[in-house]
């Protein structure tokens, strides 16, 4: 009995020094209650940061400065950068890593090494690392350099480069690099050790751990909400089974420019659609405004507010949304020669892809709020001739049309949903798409995702290949824009007192939207119009219809109290 006692407590300790038993995660190799086992977990589930396969995450093996800048920029909400940098004759166009390395040089986060190098696959060192924290935390985040600098004497025999003695005290200051004791009693930093990949994943999230209040106002909770708000209008103005081409950013900037004057019921609603504070949105969307241009895209996005000259405005808003969002501001006689200067700001600002918006102003017209938007690009590499492949329709029916086929790097997966983005020239721009699998729907697709989920899908994963097909093709689309504000519970729209004091409601509002999608490249463009009118919303609970005889009809003469018809006949043409 002692023997078998003894065999298998034998075996139970080869069985812990060998097996998984303890590990954290789905890592075989990152055991529970290690010094690292927190942060491994945190940056894997955030998608920061990925084991070398699924059951391994090798913390002792090497992390490069490549993977680094990399890790960085999924950090930053996998933002492109304006385009790839070719200043580094070791960082290909093609590499996985060239896109983050390009964003880093584009930040000030990295440098090259000389000589026209960047070194990517190089182990990084403990200093390295620290500047590029250091780096990325002045361009992120807004914190008080004063706290967190310390006055750190390094030992003589500690190898610490000259250039790295400022961010490595930032770094020491604020927590996130630790010093190694010698048994001479002395602590050491070790500025030009290598980094393992544990050591480096635990310094990124002492990082995250500060808790630093982002530097600008696009935070990645506005992006968000941005987004989110985006995926309700596209829901919101999808029909089951027809193509759709909307631009939510044009609506959004129009809606904006709506909610700097709304108050009361009006205000409430356009802030929960928006999900944040109307300033906060503001703010979010003025940023997007300033840093969209990128040198390789034709791309304009324009606001303007239209008055009617009877209708003076409150200096505060026409003051509010020049600052914030760059609305020109024109005060008109409304008529049809102010109708066709509204339609030629919409033509030029659209580059003619949408010639005009408004039919007509009605003598109780007193607002006109409007946001162009123009995207004109070239593929990065364009594809070649169309190759024909059948394309299966909504409704089960198939067609063979011409498809563009290439081949990518970037993968874009989640539950159900595959999809790939071709860049466009320059990388600052690209082109998703999404395909729903295990007969899924886009509706459903699009039902299933937050702006936060949908962001998190479009960061994607660097694959050496994917192999993609899409249609070439055009599409156009026109709104009422009130039906979409009523879908996403936008119905209060009569309180506009802080636009001008006389009394006005939304009317009407119209969105339109083109895209031609095509071996070369995309043109887009979208345009927006509410129109606001004099006098107080009519009572919601009013039953309103029009009906119009344009078309042969048939006629009765009518007992009401019998419902009998007394004289029946069909009018089927005008005669004369």
């Amino acid at each position: 009995m002692k023997k078998r006692l003894l065999a298998l407590l034998l075996a139970a300790v080869l069985l812990l020094s060998v097996s998984p038993v303890f590990a954290a995660g789905p890592f075989t190799d990152v055991p529970a209650g290690s010094w690292y086992a927190d942060a491994v977990k945190h940056f894997t589930e955030e998608g920061y940061v990925k084991g070398v396969s699924d059951t391994q995450f090798d913390p002792d093996g090497t992390m490069t400065r490549a993977m680094v800048v990399t890790i960085l920029s999924r950090m930053g909400g996998g933002v492109i950068p304006a385009g790839l940098s070719s200043e580094f004759n070791d960082v290909a166009p093609n590499a996985w890593y060239a896109m983050p390395v390009s964003w880093a040089v584009e930040n000030a986060i990295a440098r090259g090494t000389g000589e026209g190098s960047f070194a990517p696959d190089d182990p990084i060192t403990r200093e390295q690392l620290a500047a590029f924290l250091w780096r990325y935390m002045e361009m992120r985040y807004d914190f008080d350099h004063n706290r967190y600098f310390a006055e750190q004497a390094f030992a003589p025999n500690d190898p610490v480069s000259s250039w790295a003695e400022q961010p490595m005290r930032m770094m020491i200051g604020a927590g996130i690099l630790k010093g190694k004791a010698q048994s001479d009693g002395a602590v050491i930093f070790d500025g030009k050790a290598t980094c393992t990949r544990a050591e480096a994943v635990t310094m990124l999230d002492r990082m995250l751990q500060l808790e630093l209040p982002d530097k600008l106002p696009q935070t990645a909770d506005a992006m968000d909400a941005v987004t989110d708000a985006s995926l309700k209008l596209l829901r919101a103005s999808h029909k089951t089974g027809e193509n759709t081409v909307v631009s939510p950013l044009s609506m959004l900037y129009a809606l904006d420019l709506l909610s700097e004057g709304a108050k009361g019921d009006t205000l409430a609603d356009l802030e929960q659609f928006f999900g944040i504070p109307t300033e906060e949105m503001t703010a979010a969307l003025s940023d997007i405004l300033k840093n969209m241009q990128d040198g390789h895209t034709k791309l304009n996005c324009a606001n303007s507010v239209w008055v009617n000259e009877s209708c003076p405005l409150l200096p505060d808003y026409a003051a509010k949304v020049r600052e914030a969002l760059g609305a020109e501001v024109r005060s008109r006689a409304f008529n049809e020669d102010t109708v066709k200067e509204m339609n030629g700001w919409v033509n030029e600002q659209t580059d003619g892809l949408i010639p005009s918006v408004l039919d007509r102003l009605y003598p109780e017209d007193l607002l006109v709020l409007m946001n162009a938007i123009l995207f004109k690009a070239n593929w990065g590499e364009a594809y070649s001739n169309p190759t024909d492949r059948v394309f299966r329709n909504a409704d089960g029916t198939e067609r063979t049309i011409p498809m563009l086929r290439s081949t990518e790097n970037t993968y874009l997966s989640g539950r159900d949903v595959t999809g790939f983005r071709k860049p466009f020239a320059g990388g600052r721009y690209s082109f998703a798409v999404l395909v729903p699998q295990n007969d899924n729907s886009p509706e459903k697709l699009l039902r299933s995702l937050d702006g936060a989920a949908l962001r998190r899908l479009l960061k994607g994963e660097s694959y050496d290949e994917v192999h993609t097909w899409m249609p070439k093709f055009q599409a156009e689309t026109k709104l009422d824009l009130l039906e979409v504000l009523s879908d996403v519970g936008v119905t209060h729209l009569s309180d506009l007192g802080g636009i001008s004091e006389m009394p006005m409601f939304v009317s009407r509002g119209v969105h339109k939207a083109v895209m031609d999608v095509n071996e070369s490249g995309v043109s887009a463009a979208a345009v927006t119009a509410i129109i606001a009118s004099k006098g107080a919303m009519p009572d919601p609970n009013r039953k309103i219809a029009t009906v119009v005889a344009d078309r042969p009809y048939v006629y009765m003469i009518v007992d009401n109290e019998t419902l009998l018809p007394i004289f029946t006949g069909i009018y089927s043409h005008v005669e004369g």
